[in-house]
């Protein structure tokens, strides 16, 4: 799965922080996906150009923006603010320490990813949110209810 796995672990990062949704069941069809091995090399270019449009989905359909043609109706509107303005607007969304978390998370993934295999954390990682979700619901007791993920 390679980068992927830093894509997929920052996705989860996000959701636990509460920052976006987490369709897990999409998100784990998509790393099956990412790891199921082509056999031949013209499949292999295919995946690798089928990936980021994907991913791309996937990370909207996860995020708490609006549908499509409210978000198209906001970036019309967005071309009569000056360079000033969107400046503002950009440093009042972006949060510098999710970009300064997601730096280190790079960092340590390059420096790391030779020795712990990261595909297997990511895709356990994936698979903790259906349990993370039915622990929440049930209080943490045995025997209760399955809750269901958020997104589904």
């Amino acid at each position: 799965m390679g980068g992927w796995s830093l894509y997929f672990l920052a996705k989860l990062g996000l959701y636990y922080l509460g920052a976006i949704d987490f369709g897990w069941i999409e998100n784990l069809l998509f790393a099956a996906f990412l790891l199921w091995p082509p056999r031949w090399p013209w499949l292999r270019l295919a995946r690798r150009w089928l990936a980021w449009p994907l991913a791309l989905w996937l990370l909207y359909e996860d995020s708490l923006l609006p549908g499509p043609a409210r978000l198209l109706d906001g970036l019309a509107a967005l071309s009569g603010f000056s360079g000033a303005y969107l400046w503002e607007l950009a440093a009042r969304l972006v949060n510098p320490w999710a970009l300064l978390a997601l730096a280190a998370a790079g960092a340590a993934y390059v420096l790391l990813a030779r020795w712990v295999p990261f595909a297997l954390v990511a895709l356990l990682g994936i698979l903790s949110v259906p349990v993370a979700a039915q622990y929440q619901a049930g209080g943490g007791r045995r025997g209760s209810r399955p809750g269901r993920c958020a997104g589904h």
